[in-house]
C-alpha cells in the first residue's frame, strides 16, 4: 500500500472532524509518558485511525500485556525480567493510544473512563507484586519485601482515596478539579510541563522506576523506593486536604 495515500486518507478523515492528529497526544504526562510513550502512540492510532478499533480495544491489549509483564517478573531472573519490561512498554504504549483514539474520533465515554483507570490500576500493581515475588524467588529478599509492597499498595490507595475526596469537594464548591500542586511552574513550556507532572509520580514515572531499577538489576532497591516516595506522597496528599477541610471548617464558622 502507498504510504503517502494512507496518510492522505487519516490526515483527509482528521481534518473533517477538525482534528489534528499530533493535538491528541496528552501534554500533561511525564517526561517518559510524553517524550516517548506517547509519541509511539500517535504513530500507532494515526496508522490506524481508519480501522474499526475502539479506544476500550486499545485499553484490553494494555491490560493483557501489563498482566503478561507482571507473570514475567515473578521468574526473578534478569533476563526475563528484561522481555517483561518491553512488554511492560508496549502495555503503556497501547494505555496512551486509548486516550488518542477517544480524544481524535470523539469517542470518550463514562465507562471507557472506567475501565482505562482501574486497568491501570490493576497494571501498576501487579507489577509490583510480580517484580516483589521474583526478588522473594531469587534469593535477592526474604519474606520482608511482600510488607514493603503492602505498604506501598496502602499508601497508593490512600494517596489515590484523598485527592479524589479532594476533587470531589473543589468540584462541588468550585466547580473545578484541584491543580497540581508541585515547585515547577510550567510557563507554557511543554519540557517545565512534563517535569512538572513527572515531579507528581505519575503511572508513566512508576514505569520509568521499573525500567531503571531492571536494566541496572536494583529491583529490590527500586521497590524500597516506590515504597518511600508513595508513603511521602500519600502523606503530602492527606496533609492538602487537611489543610483544605481545616480552612473551609473555619470559614464557615466565622459566617
Amino acid at each position: 500500500m502507498d504510504s503517502s495515500n494512507t496518510t492522505s486518507n487519516v490526515n483527509s478523515q482528521v481534518s473533517h472532524a477538525g482534528i489534528s492528529p499530533r493535538s491528541v497526544i496528552k501534554k500533561e504526562d511525564g517526561v517518559l509518558g510524553y517524550y516517548f510513550s506517547a509519541q509511539v502512540a500517535n504513530l500507532i492510532v494515526r496508522a490506524c485511525a481508519r480501522l474499526p478499533i475502539r479506544p476500550n480495544h486499545y485499553t484490553f491489549t494494555s491490560l493483557v500485556l501489563g498482566l503478561a509483564a507482571a507473570s514475567l517478573f515473578t521468574r526473578g531472573d534478569y533476563s526475563t525480567n528484561i522481555i517483561g519490561l518491553v512488554i511492560l512498554h508496549l502495555s503503556f504504549i497501547f494505555d496512551c493510544c486509548d486516550g488518542q483514539l477517544s480524544r481524535l474520533k470523539g469517542l470518550s465515554s463514562t465507562m471507557g473512563h472506567w475501565f482505562d483507570y482501574h486497568s491501570d490500576k490493576i497494571k501498576d500493581g501487579a507489577a509490583l507484586l510480580g517484580l516483589t515475588y521474583g526478588v522473594y524467588h531469587s534469593g535477592t529478599a526474604d519474606a520482608w519485601i511482600f510488607m514493603v509492597a503492602y505498604v506501598t499498595i496502602f499508601f497508593q490507595f490512600l494517596r489515590n482515596i484523598t485527592a479524589l475526596n479532594r476533587d470531589n469537594f473543589l468540584l462541588e464548591h468550585e466547580g473545578k478539579k484541584d491543580r497540581a500542586h508541585t515547585f515547577i511552574a510550567e510557563k507554557g513550556n511543554q519540557l517545565l510541563r512534563t517535569l512538572k507532572h513527572s515531579s507528581l509520580f505519575k503511572l508513566s514515572d512508576r514505569v520509568l522506576l521499573f525500567t531503571v531499577a531492571i536494566v541496572f538489576d536494583l529491583v529490590k532497591e527500586g521497590i524500597i523506593l516506590y515504597a518511600l516516595l508513595e508513603t511521602i506522597y500519600a502523606l503530602l496528599s492527606a496533609f492538602l486536604n487537611y489543610r483544605l477541610f481545616y480552612r473551609f471548617d473555619s470559614q464557615q464558622q466565622k459566617k
